[in-house]
């Protein structure tokens, strides 16, 4: 994993399983499901991996059933816990852009920290940024 970490280069789903799975059945084989889960996570929140889903369909159908059907709970767990924190951003950014708006309508920045929420720091920032595009 650190190779390939460091190496800041995109690899397959095949490559990186070439790279990781005698470790991981012979780590499977002693029992210690903890460290698998751990490359499950890390695979998840890698950008350095792709075709994720494929790597755990080659690692779960190579390990014991019992560990496949932990990585398959551990990787629906962490895809929930991106969506929600993709929707929390989405969430944000609208925010933003009603936030924008009010400035571009001179709304006072107390009125505007009402509706959005947004701090009085980030409606700085963003009011800077339309100065910088006007």
């Amino acid at each position: 994993m650190t190779q390939i970490y460091k190496s800041k280069k995109l690899c397959t789903a095949e490559e990186f399983a070439g790279l990781i799975l005698n470790r991981l059945i012979k780590i499977d084989e002693s029992g210690d499901i903890e460290y698998i889960k751990t490359v499950v996570e890390y695979i998840f929140k890698a950008k350095d991996v792709n075709e994720k889903d494929k790597l755990l369909h080659i690692l779960t159908d190579n390990l014991s059933s019992t560990t496949g059907d932990s990585i398959m709970t551990i990787a629906q767990q962490l895809r929930q816990e991106g969506k929600q924190e993709g929707i929390q951003i989405g969430e944000h950014n609208a925010l933003e852009a009603v936030a924008k708006k009010l400035l571009q309508i001179d709304e006072p920045l107390d009125k505007i920290v009402e509706t959005t929420g947004l701090s009085v720091e980030e409606i700085k920032k963003i009011a800077l940024t339309i100065n910088r595009l006007s």
